[in-house]
Formats: structure tokens, C-alpha cells, sequence
């Protein structure tokens, strides 16, 4: 059963990987045509460097899913832990804009519509992160507890 569940564990988090990977490429694309777009229209410079941020967090996204690859193959704990870390950062990050009075963003758009949009796919979002997070951390405790229990098993007998 143990085996099992880590195998199952070891595939979803791959699988999380290479969503993350092209979710994040998928987000690079978007947000330099839009940084491009902005630039053009002499955007403001905060707008500018919200993207900007928003592209390196999508490198770093992608940094961290090859070392989480990387850890899940080598049975390597710490190059996933690089990986929880920044999905943690956009749980929260994610829980702050949800959370944060909407009355700046609902003046700039049409309706409070939209608003509402936004909330909910922000809530969707959020519910994935987790849900991500929460996969990688249990294969992480596993590899980590099974590596454990290999030095339990491989230390040499105490001299008397």
C-alpha cells in the first residue's frame, strides 16, 4: 500500500510539474505582449513593473518545477522544497488580492461584475495551488521518511 501511494504521489507530482512549467511559459507569453503593448502606449510605470514581477515570478515558477522534476527523480527532498516555498508565496499572494478590498479594482472596470469574475477564478486558482502544494508535501515527507528509514537500515552495527 505504501509503495503504491508513492508511486501515485511521485506521478501526480510530475504531472504538477510540467502543468506548472507550461502554465508558467503560457504566462511569460502573455505578459511580455502585454509589457510590449503597455510600453507602446507609454503605460504607467507601476502597471510596468507589476508585469515585469509577474514574469520573473513565471522564470522562477519555471526554475523551480525542472528542480522539483529533478528532486522527484533522484529522490532528492531538498530541490523540492524550492518548489513549496514559492507556491505557498502565491497561496498567499493569491489570498491578499481575493481578500484586499476590491473598490480600486471594481472603479477602474465597468461593473462589479467583473469583480465578482475575478474573485471566483482568483478562488479556483487558489484551490489549485493548494491542491498542488499539498500533493508535492506528502511525496515530499515520503521521500523523505524512506530515506530515513534507508539510513536506519544501512548503519553499520555500534562497536561494543
Amino acid at each position: 500500500m505504501h509503495k503504491l501511494s508513492t508511486k501515485i504521489l511521485k506521478i501526480h507530482s510530475i504531472i504538477i510539474a510540467f502543468l506548472t512549467k507550461i502554465a508558467s511559459l503560457r504566462n511569460i507569453a502573455i505578459l511580455c505582449m502585454a509589457l510590449k503593448i503597455l510600453k507602446e502606449s507609454r503605460g504607467t510605470f507601476i502597471l510596468e513593473s507589476v508585469i515585469t514581477m509577474e514574469i520573473m515570478l513565471s522564470v522562477f515558477s519555471i526554475i523551480f518545477s525542472l528542480m522539483l522534476l529533478y528532486g522527484i527523480f533522484k529522490n532528492a527532498p531538498a530541490f523540492m522544497v524550492p518548489y513549496m516555498v514559492l507556491m505557498l508565496f502565491n497561496i498567499v499572494r493569491c489570498t491578499l488580492i481575493v481578500l484586499l478590498p476590491m473598490d480600486n479594482i471594481s472603479t477602474d472596470m465597468e461593473n462589479t461584475e467583473n469583480t465578482q469574475y475575478l474573485s471566483v477564478v482568483y478562488g479556483i486558482v487558489f484551490f489549485f495551488m493548494t491542491y498542488f502544494l499539498l500533493v508535492v508535501w506528502a511525496y515530499y515527507v515520503q521521500v523523505k521518511e524512506s530515506l530515513a528509514w534507508l539510513r536506519v537500515v544501512e548503519a553499520p552495527p555500534a562497536s561494543v
